[in-house]
């Protein structure tokens, strides 16, 4: 329940005095560098080939944008980059003319991580550039399909909002081009729609899947609704005039997430993914036997008696005997006994358990069934009663993530087609049978595809990738053989079935013989980190955790042209999340999967360990064991900023440890507000250990201000006391006395003013908001920042607030956030100046150098996406933004964090650049386009000034000890902020000899390790900035630069390197 009435109150909150502000030109001037990595790939959900020039299409990728190639793969270009949005369901383009191509927004998948759209985009260039042509409102797209030959004709399936109804879903038409668009079919404000599919030959022939679903607040697998009436097949043959809903064949209960495909020789024939609100169930009335069996030479031997554990069907009796084994079984009522050898059931032969279950399920429960056994080396008849399935059995139908495993279609019994499968229509669409049981994790997938010169050949896209050669009678799972598992997008060759362009969570591949080899495009960086971490040493390493790509680790910078695929390290499995470094021994690295405590390794000596809690405790309210502790799908942790070894992580509960996770005890009460609840965010303070803040996925927001021995609710008005008895001593948890519930006007009115201006944070939302970030301050013990992520509950709005009391009350910071900022994912201080604010949204970065009153928009050519994580490295200057799918970006904010209100109101700025250090260069690799390769950092050093407004002239130099100029740069005039790279070498004039005529390109001689000084001039305004020039910490020796300024020397006698040959790194 909700802790304060929102109702009740009414805050205005004290005007805040200006303050320094980001201009937003200076803002995006500053440059964004792409590290990747690219190597695992990332979520791609939809494609689109242009049939005459198969070399040309596009992938859409789940949260990165769009991918286009026009060589088949060898190089792509990232596209929709600058849109509002960045999440796409569906991409599309005309077969008529490949320069219209249109994209839903919104990613269809109704997944935990899915994010949202803004309608449907055209492009009229191939992709160059978009226009939003409508549908702002339908959240998330399942399906666009074009007319073959008139472009302005267009279909777009709508799913709606994921998190609650609205109306803009259904199907909708547009026959001018998108300029206007008519809803055709409509359920209600709770369907929509995930397929559509058009007649190969008539384009006024649709079939359409309606799907009703819905998620709530939490991070479950599946959504809280997947089955309703909404969810359908129907059919037009008049483009959408009228419909009929297509029922014969199909399950008679409620459907699921449905998938449609067309035969192109033969459109009578379509397949479907039918999801049934019974998938995976045993019918009522399933025999049973109550045998565990083994195959042997003659037949099957009856081992023991009792219900089969594991998958039933397998019945490989390895399971051990119970104590007192039963005496009641079906099989023992009838007669069998342990030792008999089935050889028959009701005449059929058997030869394999499995074949024991397909005859006995051909039966029901009740039914009679003559059994022929070998007893005593003679043949015995017994007629056997099969009985019911025990209530506690598991279905031996069920596959993966709630689905439905394959090839048992002819084991569910007479009314097996009620259960969701793989269906087969040869009429048209009209009537529909059942041919497989096959449905893996339907609401992720429910994708078919039909060779289109071949029917026998079909695909089922799921967590495995099936294939199969006899039209769908059987699938085999090993069609995906070397491909990265869950499988969501496929387009197969029309002229070729052999040719297929396919997308995964692992991202684009391409087989040319049928699925026996697979090429993985993976040179593009389209990962979807949720977390980044980073090391503490100037040349650091950067770790991050990546949705169903583990975490990796990686350079920050090298010594060649950029990191590469091979440069990365993985260093956790699953869906990796939360990544820290060990700021004492870098090479202890800690990583967390789904749903799970963290762990660590040393990467240097494999040791490892983890932070779960031991003995078996459980959760529970108060912690006192007897219910299990739940994990989020993302379990917050944190390193101590006073001592690292000391672990704090909680799930409904906060644990610590005082040793890198060895005992691990509760210090906090339960602190959920449900019982579904788990914590989503933790933070200690780094000014004071006693002070830490936990958050939770249902709205909770807890404060301890000496050290876990009594906790207070942030949503209450005014302290909680906590119990007296309730110190946490690591065997009896904290707990607190709820105190008042809801607030009363009057003691609000009185904090508000009190604390000029601030309120409970209760009274500034609208309710309970998943906690998605706490940071507490560096620089004073009492404040700290939360962001609040209203999504899940229907909100898209930014929640981002400050506290200067601990917890007691709090402002909001979004006022000058710009709209469509979307939710807010991270926020982040910057560690050497307490105003600058780093803030990841849905859509993009912010920051901010007066703590939040005022904002500016921190992508430059950082493209949208979301931003769900910052981290900062500070000896060099740089930021890490964690992005959802388009992986890892750095910039160097070394002059933001000096942008005091003083400076910034300077007509000139010389600002002071962070140490430059001398690296040991590489020797340069061969490559191809085929291969990614990171962005290193300018060499050399960044020198950063701003001006106000133009000047006449400005000087930029660089002094060395001495006094004298051994290197003028070219600096701009304009007027905002400006970056010039100096390369550590001195000007032209003082380059090493040359030959031959040619030019050697990298200038004069390099320096040496020293002090210099940078000197800007503007007019007679002169200002000076000491610049540090130190070497390569890995290669502190500096005997390789002697070597070094000999090869040059050598280089540039024989007759140096053309201009462009190389690239310093």
């Amino acid at each position: 329940m909700f802790r304060l009435s929102f109702a009740l109150v009414v805050v205005t909150l004290a005007v805040v005095a200006p303050a320094q502000q980001l201009p937003q030109e200076w803002a995006d001037s500053l440059h964004w560098r792409s590290i990747g990595p690219a190597a695992m790939g990332g979520r791609i959900i939809s494609l689109a080939v242009y049939e005459k020039e198969p070399s040309t299409w596009w992938a859409a990728t789940a949260s990165g944008g769009l991918l286009k190639t026009s060589n088949n793969g060898i190089t792509f270009e990232h596209q929709f980059d600058r849109e509002s949005t960045v999440s796409i369901g569906n991409v599309a383009v005309s077969q008529s003319d490949k320069n219209v191509v249109w994209v839903g927004t919104g990613e269809g998948n109704p997944r935990n991580s899915v994010s949202y759209g803004d309608g449907v985009y055209k492009s009229t260039d191939g992709g160059k550039s978009w226009t939003n042509m409508g549908l702002h409102k339908s959240f998330q797209t399942g399906r666009i399909s074009i007319h073959p030959t008139n472009p302005d004709i267009v279909y777009v399936g709508a799913l709606g909002r994921l998190y609650g109804p609205n109306e803009e879903r259904g199907l909708y038409k547009t026959t001018d081009a998108g300029k206007t668009w008519s809803k055709i079919l409509y359920v209600d404000e709770k369907t929509g729609v995930i397929d559509v599919d058009m007649h190969p030959a008539d384009p006024n022939t649709l079939m359409v899947a309606t799907y009703e679903r819905e998620r709530d607040g939490f991070d479950t697998n599946d959504p809280s609704k997947k089955y309703g009436p909404g969810s359908a097949i129907w059919k037009t043959t008049d483009g959408g005039e009228t419909w009929k809903r297509v029922e014969a064949g199909l399950p008679s209960c409620n459907l699921g997430r449905v998938g449609i495909d067309y035969y192109r020789k033969d459109p009578k024939v379509l397949m479907a993914m039918v999801e049934s609100e019974i998938i995976a169930k045993q019918p009522e009335d399933a025999p049973y036997l109550g045998a565990r069996l083994e195959a042997v030479d003659a037949g099957v031997k009856i081992t023991e008696f009792g219900q089969t554990r594991g998958r039933g069907r397998r019945g490989r009796g390895t399971a051990p005997a119970p104590e007192t084994p039963p005496t009641d079984t079906p099989a023992q009522k009838s007669g069998l006994k342990k030792g008999d050898v089935i050889l028959t059931i009701g005449g059929k032969r058997v030869h394999t358990v499995d074949d024991v279950d397909r005859e006995s399920r051909r039966h029901k429960a009740s039914d009679k069934v003559a059994f022929k056994v070998v007893r005593d080396r003679k043949d015995v008849e017994v007629a056997v009663t099969f009985g019911n399935q025990p209530k506690n059995a598991r279905s031996p139908f069920t596959g993966t993530l709630g689905g439905q495993a394959a090839n048992l279609q002819d084991r569910q019994g007479p009314n097996g087609h009620e259960y969701g499968g793989v269906y087969k229509s040869e009429d048209g669409g009209e009537t529909w049978a059942r041919v497989n049981s096959l449905n893996p994790r339907p609401m992720y997938y429910s994708q078919i595809r039909i060779d289109p010169t071949n029917s026998d050949n079909v695909m089922v896209l799921g967590t495995s990738l099936y294939r199969s050669t006899d039209g769908g009678k059987t699938f085999g799972r090993n069609a995906g053989r070397g491909v990265h598992s869950d499988h969501h997008a496929e387009w197969i060759d029309p002229n070729n079935g052999d040719h297929i362009i396919h997308g995964s969570d692992g991202g684009i591949y391409v087989t040319y013989d049928a699925c026996k080899n697979w090429d993985h495009l993976n040179h593009v960086a389209i990962g979807q980190f949720y977390h980044v971490g980073v090391g503490p040493r100037r040349n650091y390493r950067i770790y991050g955790g990546l949705q169903d790509n583990g975490s990796w680790g990686g350079p920050s910078r090298t010594a060649g042209l950029g990191a590469r695929n091979q440069d990365w390290i993985r260093v956790g499995g699953g869906d990796g999340f939360r990544c820290l470094v060990d700021p004492d021994d870098p090479d202890v690295v800690y990583s967390q999967s789904q749903n799970g405590p963290p762990s660590w390794r040393n990467l240097e000596t494999g040791q490892r360990g983890s932070l779960r809690a031991r003995g078996g405790r459980g959760g529970g309210r108060g912690a006192g064991g007897g219910q299990r502790t739940r994990y989020n799908w993302e379990t917050p942790y944190v390193l101590s900023g006073h001592n690292p070894k000391i672990v704090y992580t909680a799930g409904n509960v906060v644990f610590k440890s005082l040793n890198r996770g060895a005992g691990m005890k509760p210090i906090s009460p339960d602190i959920t507000n449900t019982d579904r609840g788990s914590a989503t965010a933790l933070t200690e303070s780094p000014r004071n250990a006693d002070i830490v803040y936990v958050g939770t996925d249902d709205g909770a927001l807890w404060v301890t201000r000496d050290g876990g021995r009594h906790w207070a609710d942030c949503f209450l008005v005014g302290r909680p006391r906590a119990n007296a008895g309730g110190d946490s001593n690591g065997e009896k948890p904290a707990a607190v006395k709820g105190g008042e519930k809801e607030a009363k006007p009057e003691v609000v009115k009185e904090l508000v003013a009190k604390k000029g201006g601030a309120a409970p944070i209760a009274s500034l939302v609208p309710g309970p908001r998943w906690v998605s970030e706490i940071v507490a301050s560096r620089f004073e013990a009492n404040r700290a920042y939360v962001t609040l992520d209203g999504h899940r509950s229907d909100d898209d709005s930014p929640y981002l607030f400050m506290t200067e009391d601990a917890g007691e009350t709090w402002r909001s910071l979004t006022e000058t956030l710009p709209v469509g900022a979307g939710s807010t994912r991270t926020i982040c201080e910057d560690p050497s100046n307490g105003d600058v604010l780093y803030l990841g949204t849905e859509f993009r970065a912010f920051v901010s150098l007066d703590r939040g009153k005022h904002w500016a928009r921190f992508n430059g050519n950082l493209p949208t996406v979301a931003v769900h994580a910052f981290a900062v490295n500070v000896p060099s200057g740089e930021v890490v933004a964690g992005t959802h799918g388009r992986s890892l970006w750095i910039t160097n904010v070394s002059a933001i964090r000096q942008m005091t209100k003083e400076v910034m109101a300077k007509g000139a700025h010389l600002y002071q650049p962070t140490s430059a250090i001398v690296w040991k260069t590489s020797p340069s690799t061969g490559g191809t386009n085929r291969r990614f390769t990171a962005q290193n950092p300018a060499s050399g050093a960044q020198i950063t000034y701003h001006l106000k407004k133009k000047a006449e002239s400005v000087a930029l130099e660089i002094i060395d000890g001495a006094g004298a100029v051994i290197s003028t740069l070219t600096a701009k005039t304009d007027a905002g902020l400006h970056t010039v790279a100096w390369n550590l070498r001195k000007s032209s004039g003082n380059q090493p000899a040359q030959s031959r005529g040619r030019r050697f390109r990298r200038g004069g001689a390099r320096v040496r390790p020293g002090t210099f000084t940078v000197r800007l001039t503007v007019g007679k305004d002169v200002q000076t900035r000491k610049l540090l020039v130190e070497i390569d910490p890995d290669n502190p020796d500096p005997s390789w630069m002697t070597f070094e300024e000999e090869a040059e020397r050598l280089e540039a006698e024989l007759g140096g390197t053309e201009e462009g040959e190389e690239h310093d790194g």
